[in-house]
């Protein structure tokens, strides 16, 4: 069977070495084989499809909240299944609102993910829906989870731990590399200060 209406499912998730800074984290978006609050499971290779030709192709839009889905706070930079789940790497831009959750999400108020998505096909079973094709829309930073299975592993940023100022230097050239190779636009903010500090 196939739903056609918009879903969100949320999952909650746990933040280790939070940093506004740099605005990447990773972790898992949607837990396989988990009954969530709905009454639903998604089951392995749900996102097949979607990752491969449909909305998430070239990577989910992430949003504050599941709000204004014309203005994103960033996109993934990598999205896959595996044993788990659907895995995410993700950044928030750094915007007016994309900075507000950068430090939402490391001061722990934001602390949750949900996914937009539409059900393309389920089967209802005895212990639960399991859904067993989903079209992916977004991905949001929310307040409260459906599921409590799926955790971000890490939010890295690049402020200060000891590290002297050309380490941090050289660290952001090699973020702005990476993130230039996934075709993420980087703000020229801070070009000036790594001229002139090199």
């Amino acid at each position: 069977m196939e739903l056609t209406e918009l879903k969100h499912k949320s999952l909650q998730f746990e933040l280790s070495g939070v940093d506004e800074e740099q605005g990447i984290f990773e972790g898992y978006a949607s837990v396989f084989g988990v009954l969530d609050s709905d009454g639903d499971i998604v089951d392995r290779g749900a996102f097949t499809k979607t990752i491969a030709e449909g909305m998430a192709k070239d990577g989910a839009t992430i949003l504050a909240l599941h709000n204004d889905r014309l203005l994103p706070v960033g996109k993934t930079l990598e999205l896959r299944e595996d044993d788990i789940g659907l895995y995410i790497k993700g950044y928030i831009s750094p915007t007016s609102m994309g900075k507000d959750v950068r430090i939402l999400v490391r001061d722990r108020v934001l602390k949750e993910l949900s996914i937009g998505y539409m059900v393309k096909r389920y089967t209802v079973r005895a212990d639960a829906r399991h859904l067993e094709e989903i079209e992916l829309l977004e991905i949001s930073v929310v307040t409260w989870a459906a599921n409590s299975s799926a955790k971000i592993s890490g939010y890295k940023g690049g402020v200060a731990t000891g590290n002297s100022i050309s380490e941090l230097l050289a660290e952001g050239r090699e973020l702005i590399a990476r993130l230039q190779e996934l075709g993420v636009d980087t703000p020229d903010d801070g070009a000036e200060l790594i001229e002139i500090n090199d």
